[in-house]
Order: C-alpha cells, then structure tokens, then sequence
C-alpha cells in the first residue's frame, strides 16, 4: 500500500489547472406568509393588519414574568445588578373576578451603571415578587414638559 501511494502520489496536493469557482445560487425568498404562520402573528399582535387602532380598546398581554420570593428577587437585583429600592409604593389592580386587590410596587436602580427593575408583588400571593420589566434608565429628580 504504501508503494502504491510513493508511485502514485498524494492526489490531494495537486491544484487543478484551471481554478474553479463556487457554484452561484440565486436565493429566492418567498415573502408569502404560511396561513399557520399569519394566524399565530394575529394572535401575537391581533393589530397586525391594523391601520387605525381603534380608542378604548384593552387587550390581554401574554408576557411571561418571573416570579420569585420577595427576599430572593430583591437580593437578586442587588447582588446581579447592584440595584437597591428607590421606589415603593402600591399599585391598584382590578382580580380577574373584578374585585379591587392592592399589590405592592418596587423599582429597583444602580445609579451608576443605570440599570432597574420594575417589580410587583403577585395578586394572589403576596409572598411572590414578579419582575415585569428591566432595562436602563435615567431617574429625573423633576420632569418638565408634560401636559396635565
């Protein structure tokens, strides 16, 4: 075998005399949206196709949230982000059974990087903080410019 390969020679050093170039595909894109597909977006967004939103109209969000013990979502902001409380306050919601239920609301800040995090306390388990939101942000000791 290996005489072979000495009389022979390796076929792979051996560059091909003219030079090829990679096949060219055009790619077509097929813009068309699935019927399965529009139907999710519709659902995802129901105002897709929607020039006008229409005034006073409420929706149901499908947002997932996390939700934890107070003590450890607290702790998390601070020792992940270095976020402390700078707001506390308590937020009046309307139960799915249409009673009036009053939760608690906490945002958390690190001044220095900007980061926060907006938290509320669950409606159905007061020991359960779920964090709805979180990002970077400035806090304004006053807001000028808005209308009343």
């Amino acid at each position: 075998m290996m005489a072979m390969f000495l009389i022979v020679g390796c076929q792979t050093t051996q560059l091909p005399e003219v030079e090829t170039k990679p096949e060219e595909k055009n790619l077509v894109v097929n813009a068309e949206k699935s019927e399965e597909q529009q139907g999710l977006e519709d659902v995802l967004n129901p105002f897709a196709n929607v020039e006008n939103i229409p005034p006073n109209t409420v929706v149901t969000s499908q947002k997932p949230i996390i939700c934890g013990r107070m003590d450890t979502m607290l702790n998390n902001a601070f020792e992940m982000h270095g976020e402390v409380p700078v707001i506390y306050g308590t937020a009046e919601n309307i139960s799915i059974t249409g009673e009036k239920v009053s939760t608690l609301m906490t945002v958390t800040h690190n001044a220095e990087t900007g980061t926060y995090t907006l938290f509320e306390q669950l409606p159905t388990e007061e020991r359960l903080l779920c964090m709805l939101s979180g990002g970077t942000a400035e806090i304004k000791s006053k807001v000028s410019g808005l209308s009343s």
